[in-house]
């Protein structure tokens, strides 16, 4: 918590553990950012959310900080959602863009024992 007592001020942390070894340089780390940050005192606090265009949270925004996919490198997602098609049929295709189907030959790959070979005509592979 940030303190300003007789002059001084500085940020005041009362940890509820002894830290690491290997959490010193963690906490020095963030203690550096902090000292970078500055305050206005006069100025009403407010929820900010930055990666959001208007400052206001939104899923879409959270899922491309997660998974480093950006709306700009994948337009096609809109064409996805705006699809006149039920959407699970969306769901599905937009797992599938983003390669999360689970197919015979990925699961083979996390070594799940299946036969992958074609049910109909029997041949290898699917």
């Amino acid at each position: 918590m940030w303190r300003a007592d007789n002059g001084n001020a500085g940020w005041d942390l009362s940890l509820r553990r002894d830290l690491n070894d290997w959490e010193f340089d963690e906490l020095s780390n963030i203690l550096a950012e902090l000292d970078q940050v500055t305050l206005n005192r006069e100025a009403d606090d407010e929820l900010v959310w930055k990666p959001g265009i208007d400052g206001s949270f939104s899923v879409s925004s959270f899922y491309e900080i997660l998974s480093g996919v950006s709306k700009i490198e994948r337009p096609v997602f809109k064409i996805i959602w705006k699809a006149p098609i039920p959407y699970r049929v969306n769901f599905f295709v937009w797992e599938a863009s983003l390669h999360r189907i689970h197919t015979q030959d990925r699961l083979q790959r996390w070594v799940i024992p299946m036969v992958n070979r074609c049910p109909m005509c029997k041949s290898d592979y699917e």
